[in-house]
């Protein structure tokens, strides 16, 4: 019987899921290494997703650890990043094919425009 029991689909994000990763990104260069640069600020930011969409601690462990990786954007803009991030995420808990590669890469994509438009915008400009 069991095998024709459903599974669970992961729980979805949540709205105060969000304003936590928004609440916690304001610390993104709390955490800055030079190593990682803001790459512990990002896993500490998302942390709410992730603890919310993967309740296998292994799991958990390995989505936390995708993104301890290196990280630089302006921090104004991260939460773009962390929004979009926090969807494939969810993308992945549901099922769908999203690799750990598509999900650095895309971050990466993202991440140096929005620090090449900060910048100037908000370290020179204002």
């Amino acid at each position: 019987m069991s095998d024709l029991t459903p599974e669970r689909p992961p729980p979805a994000l949540r709205p105060g899921d969000l304003a936590r990763v928004t609440t916690r990104s304001f610390h993104l260069q709390a955490l800055l290494s030079p190593e990682r640069m803001q790459g512990l600020g990002f896993g500490f930011s998302l942390l709410p997703v992730i603890r919310r969409i993967y309740p296998d601690p292994a799991t958990r462990g390995a989505a936390l650890k995708r993104h301890l990786r290196y990280f630089a954007t302006h921090p104004v803009l991260s939460g773009f990043v962390l929004g979009a991030v926090a969807r494939l995420e969810e993308r992945r808990a549901s099922g769908e094919p999203v690799t750990d590669d598509a999900i650095d890469s895309f971050k990466r994509a993202l991440a140096s425009p929005l620090a090449a438009l900060g910048d100037p915008l908000f370290w020179v400009t204002l």
